[in-house]
């Protein structure tokens, strides 16, 4: 099976940065909805399978925070995420359109971030703040199919995974709709929602960063 997505989800980032004596905690630095492509390629032989996600999207936007009584400061904020989901998953029973499975697998979080801090004064000076690392985790998670009728499906997945980040949750709801072409064609609409929180400690600050991405999905699958 493979089956591209296009995914619309409203995105977030959150980034605390730290050393120097100069901490700073920025709320909703990246705040915006934008577009991002997935592609999900699935094998099942029986009652065991792989699975493989891929995610990417990059993004920027800038914004004025007014800290008080501090000037104000004008913020740009550059982020490219690339999210590798590898997983196999046994079925505990059920067929091609319906059934229970435990998945288990790894999760690849490769993430840059730049912002930029200026602020609102004369002859200001403008604060680097970059992240970039790549995140290896573990992520254990089930799903559940569920036929509705002779041409409409319901999918159901949670995961979670941790190790090298500071812990991800994924969650997944869609309902499909088989074309009557010897039903090897179907299309999918659903929500996500995901949270990746991650801390980069390469450099001489530690920077911590909580994306959230969440919102709605329009998928098209081709079994074969």
């Amino acid at each position: 099976m493979v089956a591209p997505y296009l995914w619309g989800p409203g995105i977030t980032l959150d980034t605390t940065a730290e050393g120097g004596g100069n901490d700073i905690s920025l709320s909703n630095l990246l705040d915006k909805i934008d577009a991002v492509g997935m592609i999900r390629v699935e094998y099942r032989h029986r009652r065991w399978g792989v699975l493989l996600d891929y995610i990417f999207f990059g993004l920027s936007d800038q914004k004025t925070i007014m800290p008080d009584p501090a000037p104000n400061i004008f913020a740009s904020a550059e982020l490219d995420l690339t999210v590798w989901e590898l997983a196999g998953f046994y079925r505990l029973s059920g067929d091609d359109r319906s059934g229970f499975d435990w998945l288990f697998g790894a999760r690849r979080i490769e993430q840059e971030q730049l912002v930029l801090l200026t602020p609102d004064v004369n002859n200001p000076v403008t604060r680097r703040i970059e992240s970039r690392e790549t995140f290896t985790d573990a992520m254990v998670g089930a799903r559940f199919l569920y036929p509705m009728g002779e041409h409409f499906d319901l999918t159901l997945r949670a995961d979670v995974s941790g190790g090298d980040s500071e812990g991800t949750t994924n969650f997944l709801a869609s309902i499909g709709y088989r074309f009557p072409i010897r039903y090897q064609i179907a299309v999918h609409l659903g929500y996500r929602h995901a949270i990746l929180r991650l801390q980069d400690t390469s450099g001489s600050e530690v920077v911590d960063t909580d994306i959230t991405l969440s919102g709605p999905m329009l998928g098209f699958v081709f079994r074969f």
